[in-house]
């Protein structure tokens, strides 16, 4: 959007447009370059207002909840600062291409921008938040002459600005706030300017009370792995690996003891384009469902003495599988079951997460007998076991999450599984 404003003939030479750059988070330096390479190559100077950042709390945890990687954000807030202090020497370095503007409370980094300007011989532009700031801006102006300073206001109904005020109320009294440290007379000065590049030596990393998105369950679990689709190349790899399903000839049938059985079978065609065929599946016959329930029936004791443990293990490899094998399952659920991108990526990860759940369990339910108290000389064991054979029928809407989350189930608890898939969805349950 920006790219394209930059180069529109209509806006003649307006010299108003503008982008916020937030320095919490990991790219904001690789924004500023990049700003500065558009100001360049369409001849239109662009404002950057650089800022610390407003929404720390939900980048965390929607990273948390979307199963990321890693953060966009720097988790301590002296990395946060001193990232604050590399982007604007970058912005300063692109003026006049970029006009910096500066957005801060903190004297320290007014001081420390101010310093770095006047070094360059660039013009900036100071800025606060109307009703905060004007004492430090007062000094500031008695230290350094005039000043270049724009108050900005929010602007909208009481819906819209009651969080917003609460927002700055939780920013502002935080015990890391400039703000706060500055009206707290229990915090000494020279605590509240201390240098963040010294800080950050002494406290390099992140944040050591913030694990990573997949570690927030702590020794429970491993969260599961998801996908950003706001990212250009996470998109060209669901899209590749749904030409590579169309390229293939994907087969389902009954799988019994391991074989698949597969004896022409009818066409499976995709929702989205019903002349699409996608693949073949045979349906399962009367002697198959012997077969499988008289395997199974003869294979759960043995899976059942296997204990917890062992079958934890098992369904923590499977969700590895699942997880690794991602690309492949979403594009199969996009192609059979109509599913999008973000809600292909979801089952996946719900379908793991059955998986890691239920090994959990297992694990706890079903380890070495425990002995109950006996207060008249006997000696008592309480421990469980599986059941037999589980018939576990999956709906079409969860063809992968809901089919799979049935049989981890069933099988850490020691039964035995006869899955039955949805027919509307039997390539997914055959993959």
């Amino acid at each position: 959007l920006v790219e394209r404003l930059a180069h529109e003939p209509e806006l003649g030479g307006w010299r108003g447009l503008g982008v916020v750059v937030q320095a919490y988070q990991k790219r904001g330096l690789a924004v500023i370059v990049a700003l500065g390479d558009l100001a360049r190559r369409s001849g239109r100077q662009i404002m950057v207002r650089l800022v610390k950042g407003a929404y720390w709390d939900s980048e965390i945890k929607r990273a948390q909840v979307a199963g990321m990687p890693g953060y966009p954000v720097f988790t301590t807030k002296p990395v946060t600062d001193l990232s604050y202090l590399v982007c604007a020497r970058a912005l300063i370095d692109a003026a006049p291409d970029l006009y910096p503007q500066f957005a801060t409370h903190n004297a320290h980094t007014l001081a420390a921008v101010r310093h770095m300007a006047v070094a360059a011989g660039v013009s900036i532009e100071h800025q606060r938040l109307h009703g905060m700031g004007e004492a430090l801006y007062q000094a500031a102006r008695s230290e350094y002459g005039d000043l270049t300073v724009r108050a900005y206001a929010p602007v909208g109904g009481h819906e819209d600005l009651l969080p917003y005020l609460v927002r700055r109320l939780l920013e502002n009294g935080a015990n890391s706030s400039f703000v706060h440290m500055l009206l707290d007379e229990r915090v000494a000065a020279a605590d509240v300017v201390r240098d963040p590049v010294a800080l950050v030596q002494a406290q390099p990393g992140p944040h050591p009370g913030i694990p990573l998105p997949r570690d927030i369950y702590g020794s429970a679990r491993r969260n599961s792995l998801g996908r950003d689709l706001s990212q250009a190349s996470v998109r060209a790899a669901h899209a590749k690996a749904v030409a590579a399903c169309l390229a293939g000839s994907i087969a389902a049938g009954p799988i019994i003891g391991g074989r698949l059985d597969m004896d022409g079978g009818r066409e499976v065609t995709s929702p989205a384009d019903p002349a699409r065929v996608i693949g073949r599946a045979t349906l399962a016959s009367l002697p198959h469902l012997d077969e499988a329930v008289a395997r199974a029936r003869a294979a759960q004791p043995g899976w059942d003495r296997s204990g917890g443990s062992a079958r934890a293990q098992v369904l923590r490899n499977i969700a590895d599988a699942l997880e690794a094998r991602m690309d492949g399952l979403v594009a199969l659920l996009a192609l059979e079951a109509g599913k999008t991108f973000n809600d292909g990526v979801a089952e996946v990860r719900e379908a793991a997460d059955f998986c890691r759940y239920y090994a959990a369990q297992a694990e706890r339910e079903f380890g070495a007998p425990v002995k109950l108290p006996g207060p008249v000389g006997e000696s008592n064991h309480w421990q469980i076991f599986g059941r037999g054979v589980f018939a576990c029928i999956s709906p079409w809407n969860f063809p992968l999450a809901i089919f799979t989350g049935q049989i981890a189930a069933a099988l850490a608890a020691g039964n035995a599984a006869v899955a039955k898939p949805a027919e509307q969805t039997p390539l997914i349950a055959a993959e």
